[in-house]
């Protein structure tokens, strides 16, 4: 939801409007511009986003019931192929 949330495309946007944020502004500029767009960004999904009453989730359920699918091996083994599909970690591929 902003400009980090956009994937690559916002490591795209990021490389080249920094910098001139940088240059035109100085480096404080750059988290309160970011600030800004997402500020911005939070508050369209607002205003255009739909509420479902179908979609809450009844109150009275506990923690430990909302747990209880952890018991499962099949969610485990999902999210282990999850994280050697899409990687565990981020790592810099500069060095």
């Amino acid at each position: 939801m902003g400009v980090y949330g956009a994937g690559n495309s916002g490591a795209a946007v990021n490389k080249f409007v920094a910098p001139a944020l940088i240059l035109g502004f100085g480096w404080v500029a750059v988290p309160q511009v970011y600030a800004a767009v997402m500020f911005g960004t939070a508050l369209l999904f607002w205003m255009f986003s739909f509420h479902d009453p179908k979609h809450l989730v009844d109150s009275r359920i506990t923690w430990r019931q909302q747990l209880s699918a952890l018991r499962d091996p099949r969610v485990w083994k999902y999210s282990q192929y999850y994280s050697i599909v899409f990687g565990g970690t981020s790592r810099s591929r500069c060095g």
